[in-house]
């Protein structure tokens, strides 16, 4: 499957699990387990390791296509947003980490 293709399923998907999960608009690794459990449910029996360290064989997107993925999508969509404190904290953690790539 090529980049571009892959990008648009994660997309697709991530926007359902939001609309559909609420707690997901507020937890990253919410999200990726449930982007685990539609792309592969076999993979939440593995090892965290294996599943890790194997996740293009899984099937699965990585963590920070995911988390990105969310971040656009909620950027695009009031409607998915996350609460207010979750919001507010990431929006700091932006800057923090902005801060920090400049020096």
């Amino acid at each position: 499957m090529d980049k571009e293709r892959e990008i648009k399923k994660t997309h697709s998907l991530v926007k359902m699990i939001l609309a559909e999960y609420p707690q997901a608009r507020n937890s990253d690794n919410y999200l990726y387990y449930k982007v685990i459990e539609k792309i592969n449910p076999n993979a939440l029996h593995r090892t965290f390791e294996y599943t890790l360290l194997n996740q293009k064989e899984l099937g699965l997107p990585c963590f920070e296509t995911v988390r990105r993925t969310r971040a656009k999508i909620q950027a695009e969509n009031p409607d998915l947003q996350s609460s207010e404190p979750v919001h507010s904290f990431r929006s700091v953690n932006e800057e923090i980490m902005k801060e920090y790539a400049r020096s």
